[in-house]
């Protein structure tokens, strides 16, 4: 593990750096920051001494460039809103003000957006795993999606939609729930409100289902 960055002050206008600890070079009085297996303390003027205000610039730098890196971990490793990297990194123990930074970076990058975000989850989560509209919502702004982009997201479903969804996976599950006439219908219908079906649709689809059971007791 690397060493703890520690300094000390001589005279009010220098600063030791331990070799350790060094992460950025100089070149024409900017500071470019280095993997740690490249530090070289060569690159420093006067060996591992530096101007007091130059180190407290690397300092910054260092946390800015750690909090970066870290944000880029965090969005390689999945998809995930501003607030859940926000929340990510201050986990990590960085400084809001380099958090702030690193997320305004990555959203200028496109590597967040929100509201895309928003459109493939809801996609997935309606296509794929067959849940109303009103489950969505919630699953969204539970990772820190505004109520403005999941709201936008879920717009693209119509009612129709929304049933047939709703139709589609009832028919995979209705034979097996355990009961018989209004008692399986009851806790047919507590599962689809669980999956965010409204209650026009449950109405529906259970419709779907009686009508099919009276046609077949005629």
């Amino acid at each position: 593990m690397t060493e703890q960055i520690t300094y000390e002050v001589a005279k009010a206008k220098w600063v030791r750096i331990p070799y350790e600890a060094v992460r950025v070079e100089w070149t024409n009085g900017t500071a470019h920051l280095l993997p740690i297996d490249q530090v070289n303390p060569n690159h420093f003027p006067n060996g591992r001494v530096v101007e007091e205000e130059k180190f407290h610039q690397y300092v910054a730098l260092h946390a800015e460039l750690s909090a970066w890196q870290g944000a880029l971990r965090r969005i390689e490793r999945s998809q995930c809103s501003r607030l859940e990297l926000k929340r990510s990194l201050l986990r990590g123990k960085h400084a809001m003000e380099f958090v702030e930074r690193a997320v305004e970076r990555a959203m200028a990058l496109e590597l967040l957006d929100d509201g895309k975000l928003a459109e493939r989850i809801s996609q997935q989560k309606f296509r794929n795993q067959n849940k109303g509209r009103a489950r969505i919502k919630m699953e969204l702004q539970q990772k820190g999606i505004s109520a403005k982009d999941a709201n936008a997201a879920i717009a693209h479903f119509t009612e129709e939609d929304e049933y047939v969804n709703a139709l589609r996976w009832a028919r995979s599950k209705w034979n097996g729930i355990k009961g018989e006439g209004r008692d399986k219908a009851v806790r047919f219908a507590r599962k689809l409100a669980q999956r965010g079906f409204s209650s026009t649709i449950i109405r529906k689809v259970l419709g779907h289902f009686t009508s099919n059971l009276d046609n077949d007791e005629g």
